[in-house]
């Protein structure tokens, strides 16, 4: 009888794989606290209806989307389990994200200017609270007689990315199988290649046309998946880009200043202008690695940004920009912390391995 063979670690078949992510030593907790940040000052301005020139929040998302590319895939190929990968992307993902849909349609109850008989026995009252639940928030963004009058009557415009997120930790054991059976290179090339096409052809068609449906398209998992696995090629290949590393960012550079000036087509590649910047920064900016120790409520910072703004919104509809950020970024910032603790407590009645 044929003995089976038994992989010591380092001959795990992920384990080169693996050894291209390097360690603690980066910055991508003040990097999510940066796009944080950046993004609070987009609604800010949004949902004042009184924007300004940072109030461009696309490439910021996209931003965390990359972040989400490194660490997701560092976090499978570390264990190789997609049983044990799901369940801690659940207990570090639903407990917030539902407990901040629950706040959310708390919110609508207080702020309803309908008779509550009236929004209970309203459909989009629970198509609402359902569609939210299981991350299909474009389904029905608003709840009935909340908000109305604000510039964005959504209660939680942010909840679209999570959709997209949770599509990607799905395709991620996918990926994974496929790059066992073939080179990572051609699976990551291939992937960027169809999510860049499709990204490209979709924002044609919207700009010629002017429907709404294919910028809808245009920001679906398709769309987005070159945000997610082209800086996962980068670490693969990662000495090449360490040789090549201040071309790479001149590159970068040049891209990002054209994209906000006189060619704004030039954001079609962000793809690779936001993996090369965010890649030097986490790992070569050395002075700000200690961040790396700071609570990262980054997450709850985004669950909850958009309805407290809303709220703030309600409360305060002639206060200044800076009137508003003072009221809602101090209380953001202890919601954040409290959800957190919450969050916690939760996902320890859901252990692992």
């Amino acid at each position: 009888m044929t003995t089976p063979i038994h992989h010591t670690p380092a001959e795990k078949p992920l384990a080169p794989f693996a050894d291209r992510f390097v360690g603690a030593d980066n910055c991508f907790t003040l990097l999510r606290y940066a796009f944080a940040l950046a993004i609070f000052c987009n609604h800010l301005c949004y949902s004042t209806g009184r924007p300004i020139f940072l109030c461009y929040g696309g490439v910021f998302v996209q931003g965390f989307f990359v972040m989400s590319g490194f660490l997701t895939m560092n976090s499978y190929v570390r264990k190789d389990d997609w049983r044990d990968f799901s369940l801690r992307r659940m207990r570090r993902i639903l407990p917030g994200y539902v407990t901040a849909v629950l706040l959310c349609f708390l919110v609508g109850i207080i702020f309803t200017t309908l008779p509550l008989s009236e929004f209970f026995s309203n459909i989009a009252t629970w198509k609402y609270l359902c569609a939210n639940l299981v991350f299909m928030n474009f389904l029905q963004p608003t709840l009935p007689g909340v908000f109305d009058d604000h510039a964005m009557a959504a209660i939680n415009s942010s909840l679209w990315t999570m959709k997209i997120e949770v599509l990607f930790y799905l395709s991620v054991p996918l990926v994974t199988w496929l790059m066992k059976r073939w080179k990572p290179t051609p699976v990551f090339v291939l992937i960027t290649a169809l999510s860049w096409v499709w990204f490209v052809v979709m924002e044609y068609l919207f700009k010629t046309t002017g429907r709404e449906l294919f910028y809808t398209l245009n920001h679906q998992i398709m769309g987005e998946l070159q945000f997610f696995y082209f800086p996962i090629l980068l670490l693969w290949h990662r000495e090449w880009v360490k040789r090549h590393e201040r071309l790479l960012t001149v590159v970068a550079v040049a891209l990002l200043v054209l994209s906000y000036s006189w060619w704004r087509d030039a954001a079609v590649l962000n793809f690779y202008t936001l993996s090369v910047l965010i890649l030097v920064v986490a790992y070569r900016l050395e002075p700000l690695v200690h961040a790396r120790r700071w609570k990262d409520v980054s997450y709850e910072f985004f669950l909850l940004r958009f309805p407290l703004l809303q709220v703030c919104v309600e409360l305060l509809p002639t206060a200044s920009l800076g009137v508003m950020a003072a009221v809602s970024l101090p209380a953001l910032v202890v919601a954040s912390l409290l959800l957190n603790l919450w969050c916690k407590r939760i996902s320890r009645l859901f252990p692992t391995s």
